[in-house]
């Protein structure tokens, strides 16, 4: 292959990362032989997509961390000065990444490509000569980030959401500010999901294509471009007749979607029964060790709240998801502009002259990984047409919901009356003075104030009414964090009850922002065609704010 590539495009053009790699390196085969690295389907895939910030949600014995150490072997021998930190879940996978780093580099020895080692030892490896650079080698393990790292060119955490959630704060947090931006720093996330809670999870939900704003990229693998997961991996164990598998096969409905839609074959099919047979045995969903897609992957063993034994309505939904329409990252209220503050209003339908709208805020404190979330439902349709998650104050909430309901018609607005709910109420009606709040007649109808004062009781309530929609196909929306964080709502024992909450560390905020709206949906005023200030029942024009 070199004879066909000019030298210096085949070490240095990064359009010719596969043929570097295919061409000089080796690596072990499912057997412990060493054969020659040729990239598979995923990888290649990876090579397609990668952008310098980016997330992979792979699957078991897929190879991704393989080809990100390849490519990352290649920047280290063909570039001057650089530091590349590997960090994986435990000590002894970061020895083997190491020892997996160092047979590349001596692949390239037994090609006429030399390197001498200054430093070699668990804890860091440095090329000597004119290139200096140098391999980092840490594991979460060790529970600190490399802080004395100035610059981390190339970054590779492995297994990301297996570490200890304060490690993985502390690690990543420490080394995000010394890797430069793209093209001169990569940041490589990847793992298979652990729940829909953690680090891991968390920037997946705010990388692109969920946040449009966001540097980081998503890429999930699915588990079927790894060919080899097919029956006939089982075919020398003797413990099944393949032939007859194949002969007798029919498909359920659920195999027969993914068969018709990613073109799979009744082999890989068999395979995919038998692994989720055994993962089962285990308390471990299938879909959380092999990725079908971003909707389900992050779903938690357990009994979700939303699981129903009869019908797969996350199945159901997960055909409902597509990308909003239009996205804004601020809207006027009155004479004034309201920033979103990085987060974006996400818009499924633009508000139509004369249709009802209700809008609901639920209110965090905007510290951390915790988000206030605001949503917007057409009454007559029960179609989920905005959402907006987003980490501000309270009263910054306050005064984002007022923006978005005014847009959407002067919607029938709900903010929770309890903790921090009520510093975003009292920006909504004694500072903005909005027109059209809820007043909680439902659960105090002697003597009704604004906001919806929640109670363990009516919170119960609220969530059963959510949970009905669903099971009844009544309420219709695509946001796919909304589904996620479905699949990790659980019922949780408190004591000699049972409880519906999020999974310990994972979010509810768009949960019960939907709970809310179908609460109050039925009391919306019915509205007239109203020209709203500011927006006329169209999306704004203003410079810088729509994306």
């Amino acid at each position: 292959m070199t004879g066909k590539i000019d030298t210096d495009k085949l070490l240095f053009d990064p359009l010719y990362e596969k043929e570097w790699i295919e061409t000089f390196l080796t690596i072990p085969n499912e057997f412990g032989q060493t054969v020659q690295f040729n990239l598979t389907a995923q990888q290649q895939q990876m090579t397609a997509f990668q952008t310098g910030r980016d997330i992979t949600v792979k699957g078991r014995q897929t190879r991704a961390s393989s080809k990100i150490m390849a490519r990352n072997v290649r920047r280290m021998t063909t570039s001057f000065g650089l530091n590349c930190v590997v960090i994986t879940q435990t000590d002894e996978m970061t020895q083997m990444f190491r020892a997996r780093i160092k047979h590349h580099l001596e692949d390239l020895a037994s090609a006429n490509m030399p390197f001498d080692f200054v430093i070699d030892n668990d804890y860091e490896l440095v090329i000597g000569g004119k290139m200096r650079n140098r391999f980092i080698w840490a594991s979460a393990q060790q529970k600190a980030g490399k802080r004395g790292v100035q610059t981390a060119h190339i970054v590779h955490a492995s297994e990301v959401a297996h570490w200890p959630a304060n490690v993985a704060d502390n690690i990543i947090g420490g080394l995000l500010p010394a890797c430069p931006p793209p093209p001169y720093g990569q940041f490589d996330i990847e793992s298979t999901p652990n729940g829909a809670d953690g680090l891991f999870f968390n920037y997946t939900m705010d990388a692109r294509p969920f946040n449009p704003m966001s540097e980081w990229t998503v890429n999930m693998f699915p588990w079927w471009l790894e060919l080899t997961y097919n029956i006939e991996l089982y075919r020398e164990s003797g413990l099944y007749d393949i032939e007859d598998l194949v002969s007798n096969f029919q498909p359920t409905d659920a195999e027969r979607k993914l068969i018709d839609e990613h073109k799979l074959t009744p082999k890989q099919i068999l395979w995919r029964r038998i692994k989720a047979q055994s993962l089962l045995k285990a308390g471990t969903p299938f879909a959380q060790e092999y990725p079908e897609d971003l909707h389900t992957c992050f779903m938690t063993a357990g009994e979700c709240y939303f699981a129903d034994p009869e019908y797969d309505h996350f199945d159901y939904y997960r055909d409902l998801m597509h990308a909003p329409m239009l996205v804004l990252r601020g809207l006027p209220y009155n004479e004034d502009v309201v920033d979103f503050h990085g987060g974006v209003l996400n818009i499924w339908e633009p508000p139509q002259p004369g249709k009802s709208y209700v809008a609901w805020a639920d209110t965090a404190t905007g510290q951390s990984e915790d988000f206030s979330a605001i949503g917007v439902l057409d009454v007559q349709t029960n179609h989920l047409v905005a959402s907006l998650r987003v980490r501000v104050s309270p009263e910054r909430t306050g005064a984002i919901a007022c923006a978005v309901a005014q847009y959407y018609n002067m919607a029938f607005l709900g903010i929770e009356r309890n903790s921090y709910g009520l510093a975003a109420l009292s920006v909504a009606l004694n500072d903005l003075r909005y027109q059209n709040l809820y007043y909680d007649f439902l659960n105090e109808p002697n003597n009704p104030k604004a906001g919806y004062y929640t109670t363990q009781e009516n919170r119960d309530k609220m969530l059963g009414r959510l949970r009905a929609a669903v099971f009844g196909h009544t309420l219709v929306f695509a946001d796919q964090v909304l589904l996620m964080e479905m699949g990790a709502f659980t019922w949780t024992k408190a004591g000699r009850t049972w409880r519906a909450e999020a999974r310990q560390g994972a979010h509810d905020d768009m949960v019960m922002m939907m709970a809310g709206l179908l609460v109050i949906a039925p009391y919306a005023p019915k509205r007239k065609a109203i020209a709203v200030s500011g927006s006329g029942g169209r999306a704004p024009t203003h410079k810088g704010f729509m994306r």
